[in-house]
């Protein structure tokens, strides 16, 4: 095969064993040319029915969608915003976990019904169905997207 066809194709391929392997880590610290990423999604649709129950503890390897946000974007203050806009007393339900979020040091969780746990203030908020659909629609825009010049950066730190 000539050795320029082979190029894009071998780049390729790294892209997307990279992504494989990153994908697979319950502790993802990442590095973005010396920077941690700003925002992380895991994520399974609200709308899904599971036959095992998903919890805060498997998530991460049982997520339909994994998005990693590199640099700024208006998804992050819009994640930390609508997160934390309605506090409750009403407690997460464990048992049917459908996104985890990471900003830097704070890690949020949603069950299903849209219930949301602040892991680290161990403080609890309500989304609306509106709330939830709204998020779905965003998430799944990104599904299938590479942004090809940040996965060129990305280093796992070990």
């Amino acid at each position: 095969m000539d050795k320029q066809k082979l190029g894009p194709i071998v780049c390729v391929l790294v892209i997307f064993l990279s992504v494989l392997t990153l994908r697979g880590q319950e502790k993802s610290s990442m590095e973005m040319r010396g920077g941690k990423t700003m925002m992380q999604i895991y994520f399974i649709p609200f709308s899904i029915e599971t036959y095992v129950p998903i919890t805060i503890n498997d998530i991460v390897d049982k997520s339909l969608y994994v998005i990693w946000f590199t640099k700024d974007h208006p998804l992050i203050p819009y994640f930390q915003r609508t997160l934390q806009m309605s506090p409750t007393k009403r407690k997460l339900d464990d048992r049917v976990i459908r996104m985890k979020v990471e900003f830097g040091q704070n890690t949020f969780f949603v069950d299903k019904e849209g219930g949301v746990l602040n892991k680290e203030s161990g403080k609890s908020y309500r989304l609306s169905k509106k709330q939830l659909d709204e998020i779905e629609n965003k998430i799944l825009y990104f599904s299938g997207a590479i942004d090809v010049n940040a996965a060129k950066g990305l280093k796992l730190l070990r």
